[in-house]
């Protein structure tokens, strides 16, 4: 929570419009890496089916193309057309997170 306000805090005194491009980031590996890591660890632990739900929910609030978060900001730069590549990045990271939940609907029980 301290990190968050001071972040925040910190990106309304410099005027930094770049920040867009730090929330989009963490936006990309929120939902890519823990389908990945799933993967790679070979077990459900520390996973749960809802955060995989919640994953693919983030996905589409976040890089749908008829109402994300930014584009209702500004959306002269959030449109399809001036930024396609936004969206392709969306379509990439929710091929990731379905691919985390099949994954994890995959896997053993946890014990």
């Amino acid at each position: 929570m301290i990190f968050y306000v001071s972040l925040n805090l910190l990106r309304f005194e410099l005027h930094d419009s770049t920040m867009w491009k730090f929330w989009i980031f963490t936006q990309i590996l929120i939902t890519t890496v823990p389908g990945l890591s799933l993967e790679k660890q070979g077990s459900r632990q520390g996973h749960n089916v809802w955060l995989h739900v919640t994953l693919i929910c983030v996905v589409i609030a976040s890089f749908n193309p008829w109402c994300n978060m930014w584009a209702i900001v500004a959306p002269k730069l959030f449109s399809p057309a001036n930024n396609p590549w936004y969206y392709i990045t969306g379509a990439v990271c929710l091929f990731f997170a379905v691919h985390g939940l099949i994954v994890y609907l995959k896997l053993p029980a946890k014990k």
